[in-house]
Parts: structure tokens; C-alpha cells; sequence
């Protein structure tokens, strides 16, 4: 479920500032790895709540290598900091 989803975010988004609140500044790569295990009617709705929230979410299968020039192009496009 989309909210499930939302909510297990925003676990790990509060745990990481617990941590670190500078990692936590940080510029993130979301990714929504086995989508080849949901329907695109529950992909959407996900990434319908994500966008609701002005976060835009990379949605792959590593198993099945389905978008991983996405998340290859996004990753490359991160500018690492000395």
C-alpha cells in the first residue's frame, strides 16, 4: 500500500537525521527496488504519493534489469563533495 510505503520513508528519513543530521542534508536518490512484484496500478499510486510530497522516486527491478539506466543516470548525475 502507497502509505505503507510513504510511512517506512519517512521511518528511515528520521532515523538518518537521529544519526546524522548533516548526512540527513544530504541530496538523496530514492529508489523503489521489485517492481516486478507490484502491479503498475499500486507503482503509480506509490509514485502518486511520492510526487504529493514533492519527492520523485526511482522505480527499478534489479532482477529483472528493468530501469536501471534511470537510476545509473541520476547516480551520475550526483555531485560528490570533497
Amino acid at each position: 500500500d502507497s502509505v505503507d510505503v510513504w510511512q517506512n520513508y519517512q521511518t528511515v528519513r528520521t532515523e538518518l537525521k537521529l544519526y546524522s543530521k548533516e548526512l540527513a542534508k544530504k541530496k538523496e536518490i530514492i529508489v523503489l527496488n521489485k517492481i516486478d512484484l507490484v502491479d503498475q496500478e499500486q507503482l503509480l499510486a506509490i509514485k502518486e504519493m511520492f510526487a504529493k510530497h514533492r519527492k520523485k522516486i526511482i522505480a527499478i527491478s534489479a532482477k529483472e534489469g528493468l530501469c536501471l539506466d534511470l537510476l545509473i543516470r541520476a547516480i551520475s548525475h550526483v555531485r560528490v563533495e570533497p
